[in-house]
This record gives structure tokens, sequence and C-alpha cells, in this order.
């Protein structure tokens, strides 16, 4: 009996421990749109992280986040904001990644950490760097009436008819599969953040020139190739181009897709052919590097 009574009290001890390794969440001071100036913004100095429950790299810096704080001296302080929960919060402060750790110094300057995730690398950042990235951060309510005001995105396709950037072709985390199944695919992973809104004209742009694409290369084919077998050979890849059908996943909604793909950095462009991956973007994004990347994973 006391062997049996000793074995569970030992059994309890190892999941209290395990517990405490490998919290799920980071406890520390949560932030959100109603608080953030007040903990954040109004303060001298203040080390943040922006983070998603779901994301695989935040999973792996919660237990160095929490001995960060261990181990730092108390006058450092500390917030953490759940972009999940606070999205159009963190849109404000054009948070495209995760984590992201931010340390800010009064009400308009701050400064990102791209080091080495060591805490004590990151506590002597925070104490010692000297934040010059000024920001005005978008007020929350204007976000909100943004998003109800936010009208779709359109292109005009070569039959006169519209296809719609925002909703049309928004593939859910219900849908996802079912649709990248079949064809050629580019998919742009977003967060809603400003800088992914400012994209959806750069994909008009991209699906008007992949409608266009045969047109417009097919010529080359007869004049780059004799036989009539290796015309028609590239008269089909150029047609594959044509296929090429554009979709947006919000990651905040879709979590499970964006933890399959390992993303932690958004917006994230992913080609896809019948469902299988053919390349992932993550370069800087302009219209012509994105029309090379599609091209070059499709032909």
């Amino acid at each position: 009996m006391i062997r049996e009574l000793s074995l569970i009290v030992l059994i309890s001890a190892v999941i209290v421990d395990s517990s405490a390794l490998f919290p799920s969440t980071p406890p520390a001071i949560q932030v959100g749109a109603t608080n953030f100036t007040e903990l954040v913004l109004s303060k001298k100095r203040v080390l943040a992280l922006y983070y998603a429950p779901w994301c695989g790299a935040c999973q792996k810096f919660f237990p160095l986040w929490e001995q960060l704080r261990r181990e730092s001296s108390q006058k450092t302080e500390f917030a953490q904001i759940n972009c999940e929960e606070e999205g159009l919060l963190c849109k404000s402060h054009s948070i495209t990644g995760y984590p992201t750790i931010r340390t800010y110094s009064t009400q308009t300057s701050y400064d990102d950490f791209f080091g080495a995730r060591d805490p004590k690398e990151i506590i002597k950042w925070h104490l010692d760097s000297e934040p010059s990235a000024e920001f005005q951060p978008i007020e929350v309510s204007k976000l909100k009436e943004d998003e109800q005001a936010k009208t779709d995105v359109r292109i005009n396709r070569a039959d006169g008819s519209k296809r719609s950037i925002g909703s049309a072709i928004r593939l859910s985390q219900e849908t996802f599969d079912q649709q990248i199944s079949s064809g050629y695919w580019l998919v742009m992973f977003e967060l809603g953040s400003l800088f992914d809104q400012e994209m959806y004209s750069i994909l008009g742009s991209l699906q008007q020139y992949f409608l266009q694409y045969s047109s417009e290369n097919l010529a080359e084919c007869s004049l780059n190739h004799g036989t009539k077998g290796a015309q028609d050979w590239c008269e089909n890849q150029v047609k594959k181009v044509d296929q090429v059908k554009v979709g947006i996943v919000n990651v905040l909604n879709s979590r499970d897709i964006s933890e399959r793909y390992e993303l932690t950095g958004f917006p994230s462009f992913i080609v896809f052919e019948n469902g299988r991956v053919m390349g992932i973007f993550g370069e800087r994004k302009t219209f012509d590097n994105l029309k090379d990347f599609v091209v070059h994973n499709i032909l």
C-alpha cells in the first residue's frame, strides 16, 4: 500500500513538473486594446511579446520567455499580446510574424529583436538598445471602421467578367484541401494586417498577368521550337499559367493550415499543383518577384 501511494505521489510530481516546464501559454501580463496605452506606451520601457497560441515557433519560445522573466531584474516590465484574440491591435502595430519580440521606449519609439533567442541576449538587448523606429499606432476603433467599410478588390478577366480577390476566392479551413486539390494555385497566407491588404492590388495584377500569359507567350513557341511536337509541348506548358488561381487564407481563422506548412512570417505565399506544394516564397514581395516565383514553379 505504501509503495502504491509513493508511486502515485511520484507520478503526480512528474505531471506537475512537466506542466511547469512546458506551459501552454507564457505566464505574463496579458495586454489588449483596452489597456495597451496604460501598460505599455505610458511606461519608460517595456519588453513585449506578440504571439499566437497555435504558432509552433511561439510554443518553442514560451519556456525561454519564462526563463527570461525569471532571471531578469524586477525593474524590467514585460507584456504579452495574444494576436489571435487581439488581431486589430496587432494590425495597428504592423505585426507580420510570430513570435515578435519588441521593446518600447516612450510612446513613439520601438525596436524589434532579430538575434538568437537566448534569454541573456534578449534582456541585454532590451536594456542597452536605443529604440529609433517611430510609429503612430492606428486606433483600433478606426481599424474596425475600415474592416466594415472594406470593399472587395476586383480584377478584370479576359472574358470581361470580374473576379473578386477579397471574397470569391478566400479559402477557409473547411474548404482549403478540397479547393487546392485540383489545378494550380498561388495562395497568400495573411494575418489581415495593413501590409497584407496592400498586397491585394499585387494579387489582382498577378491574376491579370496569369490570364493573359498564354496569348502573350504562345508566339515564342513557334519561333523557338522547330518541330510540331516541340511546339505543342511548349504551348501546353505556357497554357498552365493561364490556369493559376489565386487564393487567400487568413491564418487567424485557419491556424491548422498555417501550422501544417510551418509558416511564421506573413504574408507568405505557396504555389500548389493538385494539392502538392511546389514552392514557398519568403523573399521581398513585389509583383516581379512573385510573378517569377509562380512561373518558375509551374513551368
